[in-house]
């Protein structure tokens, strides 16, 4: 969830400022952060729930990591653009 909020925080600012080119939103938004934020734990711990015949559980992190994930971009987007 920090890594969703920070990426919506840099996008937000992107979007307020001209201080970040392109090429560095880029390397920042999806360098950076997208490698700080991988779903590999995400996916790992799904992966045991599922072997772990807990398929509901499972299913419930899924949702979560995708409400809460989208939730905290659309925040930190939204806290950095609103003092515009």
């Amino acid at each position: 969830m920090v890594g969703c909020l920070a990426i919506g925080a840099l996008s937000g600012f992107a979007t307020r400022s001209e201080f970040l080119t392109p090429s560095v939103r880029l390397f920042m938004i999806t360098g950076l952060l997208g490698g700080f934020t991988t779903f590999s734990a995400f996916g790992f711990e799904t992966f045991l729930l599922g072997k772990a015949s807990l398929g509901m559980m499972a299913l419930a992190n899924i949702a979560a990591q995708i409400v809460l994930g989208l939730g905290a971009v659309w925040l930190g987007h939204t806290l950095l653009i609103s003092g515009r």
